[in-house]
């Protein structure tokens, strides 16, 4: 009965000591519920939010993975996939990519099975020209359910819809879509932005575009849980060997098929080829007969113009050559009667002279006769003589003659010598006779001869007369004729210009109606060939587009590539994978800051139950005395300590677990379609929460208890004796000691002598600074990478990404548009690839950047070390890395990694590490990656850089003509990919708001438990002071004194704790492809001594009236 009364007496000593230091009391449970309200609602957080898209994944039936094909789904392809081992449920969806006004659509089929809507505003569509689609789109729209949506496809999709005016009939959410990404496209700005679902008969095609599975009994896991994954990993891996062999059979089908209707469209384009030929030939044979028919009227019609010219014209010639005739033979007439007149006068003339030459050659020659009579009388012996010398000469050439040729020539000839004398000497006397008369018969000859020239004359004369006379009376004949001839041709010439007339006016009348006729046909001509010339032009363009069809269809058939199966899991979905990271990066901050906050908690728990158990010390010794055990009177304690742990671990508890992880999760719905946030029943979780608080400050309380309880009663009833006094340090600095007040140097030795009490302030007061640091140095942290990576280090505006098959053609299209671009000031041409870089370890993902011309690369990427300001060069014989990947792979300058990329591995040294936070980088020259690969490298892909002015509408008109052109595959816009990271990081700083708020909070509840335990226990001291004289603002100052000292070392210790505290939270929360800023920026410990400040001096406002309230007589009632 004793013990059970004493039991009593303790346990109502404990209650009555609970109201009497409620402040200390409450102060201990304020930390305790800090303490688990922070573990628990970070620790919760990110559980409920993944249990939260559990419950909504399978409410809605999300696939559990699906599989794309190059060449497109068929429903034997999605039996196939059906009946494979470890399906549950498929269904095929069709999509395309269309134009909603400005923004880019993804239109799909309403789901039936799987990844189903949840109407938030109206339902679903029931008629095919009826559609729903999410909020966000009829936000940015300005639309509103009930509205018609206008779809505007692209032109190769052009038919692919039945319908593309759709009323708006719900607004919905769909599993596949919680995050911000909305998948890529090749129109606008190369992203989606919004989904948009219409019945699937609207789809005019035949095959799926995506096939979607659920896998037998994984709808009862945990979609973030590791037995999901594996199961999932395992059942995608198991479906390899179906896809290889219904690519291959997709493939074979869909080659076959086309090429057999290929081959069938070449036959009938033959067959329609030729028919148009022979259609053309035929019409070309016609006009060609008509042209050779017109061009021989037209020869007839010039041959008949010529002729009518030609025979009119000679016989104009002719006529006017008569009329001349005529005109010349008048004047010939006329001519003719005088030259008629003149010669029958010269006749006559004639006649009358001839007539008395006549009469002298009479007289003449009878003269002659006279002496020609005389001479022959005179002449006739000398004739004689000679007629004799010529026989003698005959004679004597006959005698010698005989001789002629002999040698006796000579001698016969000296033998008639003589004769021959004689013969000459008789010659030379008739030569003499005839000497003699040659006058006479010289002048008789020229007498003849005069007078025959002058016979002859006469008989010419005479001739000549004659035939004047003739021709005299010819001419006159003739005379008359040629005027009977004039006349005459004066008739038929009058006659011969009717007939020409007649004949002209004939010939022109047949020409003229000719050449109508021929008019008409040229008209028919033209018009025939006109329409050949159009037929045969639009034959030749549509045989020459439906052979580009057809070898361009060919040529696609020839350069389809294998069919290519790629089974995923929902882990290659953004929103779900990106949901897990985003909350995960959550629970990072779990695993540091709470255990920051036990701490402190701990250590104001050990503070206040060490000066509790020192204040009571006295009644411990009496209860020892009394017979209590050590257990006994520990348990006041230790109840004391746990039952405020308890209570503030329970009420933290409920605030954490609820209040937390529900402002986080609303933050994380800026970025995520998740529903309302559902709470996980963590059973585990809330009772290890709460019994670490409690053993925190039980254990502390224990602590507090042990070396005081261990003490004899005798020595526990007294007070302890006080410390020896002592110099400290200061008092050695005598120039300063001495000028120090007496209220200084009190406060100095209090400050330095109790050493304990000092340094318990001093470190809760930096912890708290410490954590105040860290947590407006993380949010810096996570913020200025932004600034970092978009401002400095990224210096490009967009990138452009080529089709590895575009041709030299296609890239000078488009640097010829970049760079007639008024919005472009410049761009790049280079080549990224992403591949795998490990060493020992696993491998990361990394985007290789081959630089070709280092100046021109940095306008656009800016390498350089986070520590200096010294830039980074590219080397022939190492590569670059960033300095996240290098942290990761565990490398430094010098060292060598493996670079993995398309089979290939090939291992490269470290030149150099450069400065990044998102993503990995890799950076080398393009000598090395020719050394490295054994290769050149290809141009892959553009960096654009902005002009001055140039926006997202700029960008999109960019994005939406490049992306139009051919070998452009994406087009990246910088400031989206910001966006999302700084959406992104937002959800994170809500968790970094409420550590600051929580660190402010504790470092108030600290600062205020401490200046209470110090004013509690020296409350003797302070009334003390009191008795002595010193007023209240006196005394306060006196305390004010120690507690600003204590401030500004704590702040110091805090700040420089804080320094490290971020280093080590930074790398802790940081994700794998971001590295945050490694040092807090300059605010984060101004804003941090400055709010410790401020919390310190509200605490000693609070200590000053507590101070007033101190009763000397009680406080120095003696305890002895």
């Amino acid at each position: 009965m004793v013990t059970a009364r004493r039991k009593n007496h303790l346990n109502t000593d404990a209650i009555r000591e609970i109201r009497g230091t409620m402040n200390r009391y409450l102060s201990i449970l304020v930390l305790a519920a800090l303490a688990v309200a922070f573990l628990s609602g970070l620790r919760t957080a990110a559980p409920d939010m993944q249990f939260t898209a559990d419950n909504y994944y399978d409410r809605t039936n999300l696939m559990d993975g699906y599989v794309l094909s190059t060449l497109g789904l068929t429903d034997g392809d999605l039996s196939a996939l059906a009946g494979a081992e470890g399906i549950e449920a498929v269904e095929g969806c069709r999509d395309l990519d269309a134009v909603a006004v400005d923004r880019i659509v993804s239109v799909r089929s309403m789901p039936e099975k799987l990844n189903l809507l949840e109407v938030k505003e109206g339902r679903l569509p029931e008629a095919p020209d009826e559609c729903v689609t999410e909020g966000l789109l009829l936000v940015k729209l300005g639309l509103q359910v009930g509205d018609t949506l206008e779809l505007t496809l692209e032109e190769d999709n052009e038919g692919d819809l039945v319908n593309t005016s759709y009323t708006i009939v719900g607004k919905v959410t769909s599993p596949l879509y919680v995050g911000l990404d909305r998948g890529a496209t090749s129109l606008g700005s190369g992203s989606v932005d919004a989904f948009v679902y219409v019945p699937g008969e609207n789809f005019t095609f035949d095959h799926y575009t995506c096939a979607y599975f659920t896998g037998e009994g994984l709808a009862s896991l945990d979609t973030y849980g590791d037995e999901y994954e594996d199961r999932i990993d395992a059942l995608t891996d198991s479906l390899d060997p179906l896809a290889e062999e219904r690519a291959q059979a997709r493939y074979d089908e869909l080659v076959g098929d086309a090429q057999d209707e290929l081959d069938d469209a070449w036959a009938e384009f033959e067959d329609a080829k030729a028919d148009a030929e022979q259609e053309l030939d035929d019409a070309w044979r016609e006009l060609q007969d008509a042209r050779a028919e017109l061009d021989d009227g037209w020869a007839e019609y010039h041959d008949g113009e010529d002729t009518l010219e030609r025979e009119t014209a000679d016989a104009q010639r002719e006529l006017n050559d008569a009329l001349a005739g005529l005109r010349q033979g008048e004047r010939d007439l006329a001519d003719g009667r005088v030259k008629y007149q003149d010669g029958l006068a010269d006749y006559e003339d004639g006649l009358a002279r001839y007539n008395d030459g006549l009469a002298q050659y009479n007289g003449g020659l009878a003269e002659y006769n006279d002496g020609l009579a005389q001479y022959q009388e005179a002449a006739a012996p000398l004739e004689e003589q000679k007629a004799k010398l010529d026989e003698g000469w005959a004679q004597y050439h006959a005698a010698l003659a005989q001789y002629e040729g002999t040698p006796q020539y000579d001698m016969a000839a000296a033998q008639m010598a003589a004769q021959k004398a004689q013969l000459d000497a008789a010659q030379a006397q008739i030569d003499a006779g005839y000497a003699q008369l040659a006058p006479v018969k010289a002048e008789l000859d020229s007498a003849k001869a005069e007078l025959d020239s002058v016979k002859a004359e006469l008989d010419s004369a005479k001739a000549e007369l004659d035939d004047g006379r003739a021709a005299l009376d010819s001419s006159l004949g003739e005379l008359n004729q040629a005027e009977i001839d004039i006349r005459d041709g004066w008739a038929e010439y009058n006659r011969g210009i009717r007939e020409l007339n007649d004949a002209r006016i004939e010939g022109r009348q047949e020409l003229d109606d000719a050449l109508k006729e021929l008019n008409d046909g040229e008209k028919e001509y033209a018009d025939g060939l006109e329409e050949y010339e159009d037929g045969r032009k639009e034959a030749e363009e549509e045989i020459a587009d439906a052979q580009k069809k057809l070898d361009d269809a060919q040529a696609e058939l020839d350069n389809v590539e294998e069919c290519e199966w790629y089974v995923l899991s929902r882990f290659t979905n953004a929103g779900i994978v990106g949901y897990s990271q985003d909350s995960g990066r959550v629970s990072n901050l779990a695993n540091v800051f709470p255990v920051i906050f036990f701490l402190v908690a701990a250590l104001a728990c050990l503070t206040t139950m060490t000066r509790m158990v020192e204040e009571q010390r006295t009644q411990i010794g009496s209860l020892k005395a009394l017979g209590f055990s050590r257990l006994a009177i520990a348990k006041k304690y230790i109840g004391y300590a746990f039952s405020a742990s308890l209570v503030g671990g329970i009420l933290g508890l409920a605030l954490g677990c609820t209040l937390i992880p529900l402002v986080i999760a609303n933050a994380f719905n800026i970025m995520y379609a998740i529903p309302p946030l559902e709470f996980k029943p963590q059973v585990e979780l809330y009772t290890g929460a709460v019994l670490a608080a409690a053993a925190c400050t039980t254990g502390a309380a224990l602590w507090a208890c042990l070396s005081t309880l261990m003490a004899t009663p005798a020595s526990l009833m007294r007070p302890r004796a006080p410390k020896a006094g002592k110099r400290v340090f200061l008092e050695y600095i005598r120039p300063v000691w001495r000028r120090l007040t007496f209220t200084w140097k009190v406060t100095m030795r209090n400050l330095f002598r109790y050493q304990r009490r000092f340094w318990m302030t001093v470190i809760g007061i930096g912890g708290c600074t410490a954590l105040i640091v860290t947590g407006f140095g993380l949010h810096e942290s996570i913020f200025s990478i932004l600034n970092q990576q978009f401002y400095h280090v990224f210096l490009y505006d967009a990138i452009l990404g080529l089709d590895k098959k575009a041709g030299a053609d296609n890239l000078e299209t488009v640097d010829g548009y970049l760079s007639g671009s008024p919005w472009v000031e410049d761009h790049l041409l280079t080549s990224q690839t992403l591949l795998e870089a490990s060493t020992n370890g696993p491998a990361h993902d990394a985007y290789l950047f081959v630089v070709d011309d280092q100046e021109r690369f940095m306008e656009f990427i800016q390498l350089g070390h986070r520590t200096d300001d010294e830039p980074v060069r590219l080397s022939g014989d190492g590569v670059v890395v960033t300095e996240k990947l290098s942290e990761l792979l565990e490398v430094s300058v010098g060292d060598a990694i493996t670079l993995d990329y398309d089979g290939r591995r090939v291992e490269a040294r470290v030149a150099d590490i450069a400065e990044n936070y998102a993503y990995h980088y890799i950076y080398l020259s393009a000598e090395c990656y020719q050394a490295l690969f054994g290769e050149p490298s290809e141009h892959n892909a553009m960096l654009l850089r902005y002009a001055d002015g140039a926006g997202e509408a700029e960008s999109d008109t960019v994005s939406a003509d490049l992306m139009a052109m051919d070998g452009v595959d994406s087009y990246s816009y910088i400031a989206t990919l910001r966006d999302n990271f700084t959406d992104s990081m937002e959800a994170i700083d809500y968790a970094v708001v409420i550590i600051i708020t929580a660190a402010a909070a504790l470092a108030f509840v600290v600062l205020y438990n401490l200046t209470n335990i110090n004013i509690t226990e020296r409350v003797r001291e302070l009334a003390t002071l009191k008795v002595l004289g010193f007023f209240d603002r006196e005394v306060t100052a006196y305390v004010y004194r120690e507690n600003l000292f204590l401030t500004l070392f704590g702040i110091v210790l805090g700040l420089v704790m804080g320094r490290f505290l971020h280093a080590w939270v930074v790398l802790t929360v940081e994700v794998e492809m971001v590295m945050f800023g490694r040092t807090a920026p300059p605010y984060a410990y101004w804003l941090a001594a400055a709010l410790t400040v401020v919390f310190s001096a509200a605490v000693n406002i609070a200590a000053h009236f507590k101070l007033k309230k101190v009763d000397m007589v009680e406080s120095l009632k003696t305890v002895e």
